[in-house]
């Protein structure tokens, strides 16, 4: 049977040798090499192998099993293949024997622990400088609450004032108490001797004033670097508290006391700004220009000169210049020169406002600072109103000397905290430092609870906090207020 299929093969392939000898349809001749055959076979093997069927990998499956593989161990043996790296792969070292080698591992080990006990002992420094500071400052507080202790009615004895005790230990006593301690530097002695002063007086029932005393023992031991200067602390304190002192007036006063408080802290701010303007013409002789005439009104100016020297010409330098009006009076308010606001208020002119009341700018400006509160009262909702239509105008397009600091001067009058903060969101380098802004704050603080409930000006709350932009103004010049480039 075998035979026979065999010679039907063979008369078959002889047929087909006659076939192709005849070509009777004119078939192509397609002559191939090995080297053809074999790029055929690959391109056709790329083209199969790139899909596989389960058929395809059944098969694949029997092969390896016909030759005694399994095809799963072989898949997760192939999986889980981990190449181990030599000594050479990890350290790359650069010598070719093994004693230089391990010479250069025994070095880097030396040098790892000297690192090591390095960072040890600064720890340890460490630790010991901060038991040391510890104990210091505790011996230092110990003695100087040994030698405050007797005179501030801590201890019992036989004279009593409003439930304290004095002199129930001598000064000989404290002097014992305290040698025993560590000794006080001068500046703690000067407060020790104030603490005594102090409980002294209350024990004879004589007035003193703390914040002064205290200033001065500040003062007289401190450390000259402006920055640090704690005397400024104290001079601050009283500065607020002065204007009270003066009138008499007491907490109990109520919105008295508060409006106290306040011109006590404007005050504060006006006289550091003064010092603050003349030291920038001082600093800026040439663009300030500033003659020998006494009038404050010039100082103005000159500081005008030397802030917006980058703006181009003033009507201060030349005939229709930029108008500096507003600018000066709101600039003599800030330095809390009253009289020079009132002159420059002469030359400032605004139509809309002369014809709606028929009151000047320095007329309105006198009944401000004669009652600010019966002032708001009365004009204070055609103020806002005007507040209301710069803002509406406002173009940056436009000079900005004007527009800015007659909003300005408006909104202090009116005391409109929006028209502030809406101004200063516009164009924030119009209040460049914080105490300028504290200023203008504390100007706009309406104390009248009839105004108040009016919610005039809008003096209740503002929108924009002093947490929340405390980051956009630059740090205190000196004085504590200037703009950025005057220093």
């Amino acid at each position: 049977m075998a035979a026979v299929e065999q010679t039907d093969w063979l008369s078959l392939v002889h047929q087909t040798h006659d076939l192709v000898a005849q070509n009777r349809h004119g078939y192509p001749k397609v002559q191939r090499d090995l080297t053809g055959l074999l790029q055929s076979s690959q391109s056709a093997r790329a083209r199969t192998s790139r899909v596989r069927s389960q058929a395809e990998q059944a098969a694949a499956t029997r092969l390896l099993a016909l030759q005694g593989f399994d095809a799963g161990r072989l898949n997760q043996d192939v999986a889980t293949l981990e190449l181990q790296p030599t000594v050479e792969d990890v350290f790359h070292a650069d010598t070719a024997s093994v004693e230089e080698y391990l010479q250069q591992i025994q070095e880097m080990t030396i040098l790892t622990a000297i690192q090591e006990a390095q960072q040890d002992t600064i720890m340890s420094f460490e630790r010991y400088m901060s038991d040391c500071m510890s104990r210091d400052w505790a011996n230092d507080k110990q003695g100087l609450f040994s030698s405050v202790a007797p005179f501030t009615g801590l201890g019992g004895g036989a004279t009593s004032t409003g439930g304290l005790s004095f002199g129930s230990i001598t000064r000989a006593d404290v002097a014992s108490a305290f040698a025993g301690g560590a000794k006080s530097s001068p500046k703690e002695q000067a407060y020790v001797s104030v603490v005594k002063q102090l409980n002294e007086a209350a024990a004879q029932g004589k007035q003193m004033d703390p914040i002064t005393a205290f200033g001065a023992a500040c003062e007289q031991y401190e450390d000259k670097t402006p920055e640090t200067l704690m005397s400024a602390c104290w001079k601050l304190l009283g500065d607020v508290l002065a204007v009270a002192q003066s009138r008499g007036i007491s907490p109990s006063d109520g919105s008295e006391y508060s409006d106290a408080l306040l011109q006590g802290g404007r005050n504060h701010l006006q006289a550091g700004f003064a010092v603050h303007m003349r030291g920038v013409i001082s600093r800026h002789r040439s663009a300030a220009q500033r003659g020998a005439d006494p009038d404050q009104l010039r100082d103005v100016q000159a500081y005008l000169a030397v802030r917006f020297r980058d703006k181009g010409t003033l009507d201060l330098q030349a005939p229709g210049g930029l108008d500096t009006t507003w600018a000066q009076v709101y600039y003599s308010l800030r330095a809390g020169w009253i009289d020079v606001a009132l002159k420059a208020a002469e030359r400032a002119v605004d139509v809309t406002q002369s014809r709606a009341s028929n009151i000047s700018v320095k007329q309105l400006l006198q009944h401000w600072l004669q009652d600010a509160a019966g002032f708001r009262q009365k004009h204070g909702a055609r103020m806002v109103q005007e507040c209301e239509r710069l803002l509406q105008g406002y173009s940056h397009k436009q000079s900005q000397l004007k527009q800015d600091y007659q909003l300005l001067v408006y909104a202090l009058l009116a005391g409109d905290n929006r028209s502030v903060d809406s101004l200063i969101k516009l164009n924030p380098s119009l209040l460049p430092t914080m105490e300028d802004y504290i200023w203008i704050k504390l100007s706009l603080v309406n104390t009248n609870p009839p105004a108040a409930a009016a919610g005039v000006g809008g003096g209740g709350s503002s929108g924009s906090g002093l947490y929340n932009i405390s980051g956009s103004f630059s740090p205190s010049s000196g004085g504590g207020l200037g703009a950025p480039g005057l220093q």
